[in-house]
């Protein structure tokens, strides 16, 4: 019967995993396939990031797929999932693959089309068409057209960013991102004191470096040092952030009567201003769209002021622009006079002032906000209303517009709207960049965003003439770059202009952006249809350059020209002056914003300048909420300011702490770069536990061993606390702890843990797991359910007396349970558990399932300690559960006994699950690593052969003759570093560490990432080398870095029993068979799956090929 292999891509933002049912069916040309579930037994199907394979069979050969539906079925509560891609191998052995990147929720279907770009004219099938027609229906209902306000460009209809399609909405790591650049801004503000100088006005100029010295960059410190200086004054128009305005000035305007006396002094050619002019040494920037704008209101408190100066500027013998002339109204008169630089510094300085303040006005609400983002908005609904996926224009299109509309939406809910961030801070708020952008809007047309042609309308355009217009030359080259693309791309689909017309999608999306953004205007100069390749190619990159270059171009300067508040004041608190020689230092100063309006607006163009590493396009910020909370999270580090000098770390967030700092994929990382910056000994917060990491191998050797008891208790995990209750061995603290894991440590070794007797009971189980390969008859599989069977015998007998067999139904529940739970520990609603448990007990989630699973567990291990509690012969206890229940005998009359039926239950889990995870996936580790090193396997393999030959089993006795075998094992351990933080300790006491204090009861994480991973201890750590383990002559090398157990008196108590299978169970798999991957031996990824807790393999299928 045909098989078809399916992979399926799961997204890797945060909560893209599913835990619901997932069907697959596939449509070919010859027949349907049947309704198919995707699922591996004992497997986390569909996790965050994960690829996952499955084999379809079907009974007859389906033809060429052309579709496939997928079906999700609610498993428990809702539980949407991040689809990225699925790719299907044929039986010729062809890959098609279907993308989605969608969100799936809810209980539906979806059906996908394979990825080949295809214009309409190239589906000859009616199931391909009516795919195509029911794709822009379901569309065309999700993005509808709506008004926000009269004369905008039509925007989403969405009153909210929640009421977005799910797919087009920020997803979490967005979002941090945004909150990790507003608090960066706000923390070191924060350092700089900030918090003490709202609600009055500033001193003087020095008194704005109060807030500005420690987050200023290169550019920004030049600013503050020539921000005064004309010539500054005059580049800020060519490459500033709004670089757009200037224009060269054929006629001097009649409303800005300038005179040749007036401007005599500034020019330096000897000709008249008139002749100055005709040579193209005269520009001028008009800011008339102000005029008549009504200032903020918003705050009874204070009055604030806009103006609608025109500047003159000059083009000196050195090339340079410098401003000659400025008029801050645009009517002429008395009260309105001309400024000049040959009068008093200070009126000449207010002037300037004007102007900066009135061209930011004009670069937020006019360059930034409707040229980039409302313009980009039109074509991105246009987009996703009238071009399907499979069109080849929609993904030329969609990388440049990912989160568009869900910038803009935020927008409207948080910066532009009633009581939003432009109300706070900008003179424009309150309904005044409402104004400008309707007055804007007879402005923008279509050539206006063809950018070599409006630099060429504005005069711009001569690089000999205007040498440093860099805005213009780095513009131009990236227009024709973005031009030249496109038109390759047309080439390839668009063989004619014939066809170009003949695409009723391209013609669709072009008349939805004529009549519904551009609201019909003839003026505008949209096109309402495209005729041509080399229109379609221009009409495209103008789309292409507004959404990514030109964006990028006015946005990411911000804080290098803003930050600086004198150069470009978010308002101005005096009108502008109406007469000459008045002004005084005391004034300007006055008319500057006050300290509050300052904070916001710096806090602002910081985090609206930095680069988003998921987002090419644009950003903004959900301002208001995360600025409050930064203030919060200031004021309370003030409150809680210790005399006593604990480690340093990361300012953190009120109730999240650092959380949002940190890579939740890869958690040792983002430690490794606070350590770089902090040092070994540092603190960080998750959520509101705090938490003092120890980076490196001597501070964790001096806290675990040298001040081992200071450093013995055991960190509390709320969801463990709730199953555990602090009773068992690995997982209680104080006396408690101690009486246990004394019992536990005896007795374990009364039933044989690192003697002869256990070594046989390892021999005995290593023979049933080969035996149980062997009948897979060299089928691949995944080995890991088989290892975890093997594995957990081993503790079973010691703890409950007697092996399982590997088809009990009862020890394959309790397996399945135990798999469940540790899918269920990394989630992340689990992890909040850990540290916000009163809420989260309330909430739905993983967490949830996990604490019933763990009354299922306790019920499975209550029922056996009930059978030996009715069978037990007091005078020959048959394993650790006897012995227990005699020393609760032994204890009866004392009314403080750590040893109660509860701890028992505690301990007899703790020391299962102990015993079973860490050693069966090293093992299903190893075996993946050695696939990927055959060499490696075959020198294993030929030490067995050597020392232990082909008919006994292995003894630990051979160990010490296979050097090569112990060091593999041991660079495995190495290598996977299976529990990189640790299990969290705390301190038991007050404790002094390095000249720290840490405060009782702190929770620890002694890293063993950097200890097993030590560059110098194991050159090139990466890269699995057993040599890490021998020496020179082939010996093996022992290493006080090799700490996969821990150190101190938490080591893990089964050491002495995992070295022990480890051993056994890898030589006797090796003695028997040859590990033969499904894959090429270089096409194996040993890299490991990230969990927060646990490094795993990736899954993988193997032969086992007889020897």
């Amino acid at each position: 019967m045909p098989s078809y292999t399916v992979t399926v891509a799961t997204g890797s933002q945060w909560f893209a995993g599913t835990d619901d049912y997932v069907y697959l069916s596939l449509q070919g040309t010859a027949g349907c396939s049947e309704r198919h579930l995707l699922d591996k037994p004992f497997y986390n199907d569909f996790e965050r990031g994960a690829i996952d394979s499955y084999d379809v069979t079907v009974e007859e050969d389906l033809g060429e797929i052309q579709l496939i539906i997928i079906e999700k079925r609610k498993y428990w509560y809702q539980d949407d999932w991040y689809l990225r891609y699925i790719t299907v191998k044929m039986p010729t052995g062809d890959y098609l693959e279907f993308p989605c990147y969608s969100w799936i929720t809810d209980e539906k279907e979806i059906v996908l089309r394979d990825g080949r770009a295809k214009l309409p004219r190239d589906d000859k099938t009616q199931i391909l068409k009516q795919h195509r027609r029911k794709e822009l229906e379901t569309r065309q209902k999700m993005y509808r057209w709506k008004e926000w306000h009269p004369g905008f460009p039509l925007s989403i209809d969405a009153n909210s960013h929640s009421d977005l399609p799910r797919d087009i909405q920020f997803d979490n790591e967005k979002g941090i991102d945004f909150i990790l650049n507003y608090s960066k801004a706000m923390e070191n503000l924060y350092i700089n004191r900030f918090m003490h100088m709202f609600q009055s006005s500033w001193s003087d100029f020095a008194d704005f470096e109060k807030i500005f010295v420690r987050i200023s960059n290169t550019i920004s410190e030049y600013v503050m040092q020539h921000w005064k200086e004309d010539f500054m004054f005059g580049y800020q128009f060519l490459n500033g952030c709004n670089p757009v305005l200037i224009r060269r000035c054929t006629e001097i305007p009649k409303k800005l009567p300038v005179t040749m006396d007036m401007v005599e002094c500034s020019l330096e050619r000897n000709l008249t201003l008139e002749e100055e002019v005709k040579q193209g040494n005269i520009f001028i920037v008009d800011y008339e769209l102000l005029d008549g704008v009504d200032a903020n209101k918003t705050d009874p408190c204070t009055i604030q002021y806009l103006a609608a100066p025109i500047c003159l500027l000059y083009k000196n013998l050195e090339n340079k622009i410098v401003p000659i002339a400025i008029q801050l109204g645009q009517k002429p008169g008395p009260d309105n006079p001309i400024f000049l630089p040959s009068d008093a510094t200070y009126d000449w300085l207010l002037a300037k002032i004007w102007v900066r303040s009135s061209d930011f006005h004009i670069h937020q609400t006019v360059t930034h906000l409707l040229r980039t983002h409302l313009v980009s908005e039109v074509f991105s609904i246009a987009m996703f209303r009238q071009l399907p996926a499979v069109h080849p224009l929609f993904k030329l299109l969609v990388p440049h517009m990912r989160f568009t509309i869900a910038i803009n939406t935020k927008a409207r809910e948080q910066l532009i709207c009633e009581c939003g961030l432009f109300d706070k801070a900008n003179a424009t708020g309150g309904g005044g960049h409402v104004q400008m952008v309707q007055k804007a809007m007879k402005d923008l047309t279509y050539s206006s965003l063809c950018f070599p042609e409006e630099i060429k309308a504005k005069g711009m355009d001569s690089k000999e003439d205007i040498p440093y217009y860099y805005y213009r030359d780095d513009g131009i080259k990236v227009w024709e770059a973005i031009k030249s693309f496109v038109e390759n791309v047309i080439h390839i689909y668009y063989e004619s202009d014939e066809v170009v017309c003949e695409d009723v999608e391209l013609q669709a999306f072009v008349k939805d952006i004529y009549v519904y953004g551009m609201r019909g205007v003839k003026s505008s100069g949209f096109p309402k249809m495209i005729r041509t390749r080399e229109k379609l190619a221009e009409y495209l990159t103008v789309i292409i350059f507004t959404t990514s270059a030109q964006h990028a171009g006015v946005n990411f300067g911000q804080y290098d020209w803003c930050s600086w508040i004198p150069n470009a004041p978010p308002t101005m608190r005096c009108p502008p002056p109406t007469e000459k020689g008045t002004v005084t230092i005391e004034q300007i100063v006055e008319s500057l914003p006050d300290r509050g309006r300052s904070c916001w607006h710096l806090g602002a163009v910081w985090a609206l300048s930095q680069f988003q590493d998921s987002e090419p396009t644009m950003e903004l910020l959900g301002m208001t909420t995360i600025f409050l909370l930064i203030c919060v999270s200031c004021l309370l580090l003030v409150t809680t300011w210790r005399n006593r000098k604990q480690p340093p770390g990361p300012i953190a967030l009120p109730l999240a702490g650092n959380m949002l700092q940190l890579n939740p994929k890869n958690l040792p990382e983002s430690l490794k770069k606070l350590s770089e910056k902090y040092g070994p000994v540092f603190t960080i917060r998750l959520g509101p536990r705090k938490i003092v990491v120890l980076y490196g191998y001597d501070v964790v050797k001096e806290a675990l061993i040298d001040q081992a008891d200071d450093f013995s208790g055991r960190g509390k995990l709320p969801i463990l606390e709730r199953h555990f209750k602090g009773s068992g061995v690995a997982t209680s603290n104080g006396e408690t702890w101690k009486q246990l894991r004394r019992f536990a440590l005896t007795t374990l070794r009364d039933f044989g843990m690192g003697k002869r007797s256990i070594e046989e009971r390892i021999q005995e189980e290593a023979h049933f797991l080969v035996e149980r390969i062997r009948n897979t008859h060299e089928e691949p599989f995944n080995p890991g359910i088989f290892l975890i069977h093997a594995v957990s015998n081993i503790i079973c007998s010691i703890v409950f007396g007697d092996r399982f067999d590997y088809e009990d139904k009862k020890f394959l529940t309790l397996i399945n349970l135990l798999d469940e739970n540790r899918k269920y520990q990394n989630a992340i609603q689990t992890q909040l558990y850990n540290f916000f448990p009163t809420l989260m007990e309330f909430l739905p989630g993983p967490h949830q399932k996990m604490i019933k699973n763990n009354e299922e567990v306790d019920k499975f291990i209550s029922e056996i300690i009930a059978q030996h509690q009715k069978t037990r012969d007091p005078t020959c206890p048959r394993d650790f559960i006897d012995a227990f229940l005699n020393k609760m005998d032994q204890e009866k009359g004392n009314g403080h006994s750590e040893f109660t039926v509860e701890s028992l239950s505690s301990s007899t889990l703790d020391l299962f699950l102990a015993g079973t995870a860490t050693t069966s996936t090293t093992l299903q580790y190893g075996l993946l690593i050695l696939q990927k090193y055959p060499e490696i396997q075959e020198k294993v393999q030929k030490e067995i052969d050597g020392v232990i030959g082909r008919d006994r089993r292995p003894c630990m006795a051979d160990r010490s003759q296979m050097p090569y075998t112990d060091a593999v094992i041991h660079e495995i351990q190495r290598f996977i570093d299976f529990i990189p933080l640790n299990v969290p300790h705390t301190v038991i006491k007050d404790t002094k560490f390095r000249n720290y204090f840490i405060p009782k009861d702190t929770m620890i994480f002694p890293l063993l990432t950097p200890i097993l991973h030590d560059s110098k201890e194991f050159p090139n750590p990466e890269k699995f080398d057993p040599g890490h383990f021998l020496n020179a002559n082939g010996t093996f090398k022992k290493s006080d870095f090799f700490m996969p157990f821990s150190a101190g008196k938490r080591i893990c108590a089964g050491e002495g029993l995992a070295r022990m299978e480890l051993f056994i169970f890898l030589t006797s798999i090796l003695q028997n068979f040859t590990l033969k991957p499904v894959v090429h031996h270089k096409d194996i990824d040993i890299t490991p799956v990230v969990t927060v807790m646990t490094n795993k393999p990736r899954p993988y299928e193997v032969s086992f090929v007889p020897r």
